[in-house]
């Protein structure tokens, strides 16, 4: 699976923030807020994080405030 570039910033993002949380692993999870920081537009990155969730890279809360790797989500960022 291909991923966007805006896709590419976001698991950047949690590679970043996971790495000095102690490791980036399935359920480590991260603010909308702080996935949104250096990125355009929300509504743009509420559109790519829905795709990402829709495919089975993120879970998200049922609030849309935070948003979680699942096993495939840490895989593809590991492997950046």
């Amino acid at each position: 699976m291909s991923l966007t570039n805006v896709e590419q910033v976001i698991l950047a993002r949690f590679k970043e923030r996971g790495l000095r949380a102690g490791g980036v692993n399935p359920g480590y999870g991260m603010r909308f807020k702080a996935i949104q920081y250096h990125l355009p537009s929300e509504a743009d990155v509420r559109s790519v994080l829905s795709g990402m969730v829709e495919s089975g890279l993120l879970k998200v809360n049922e609030a849309g405030t935070w948003y979680f790797l699942t096993e495939s989500g840490a895989e593809r960022v590991k492997a950046a």
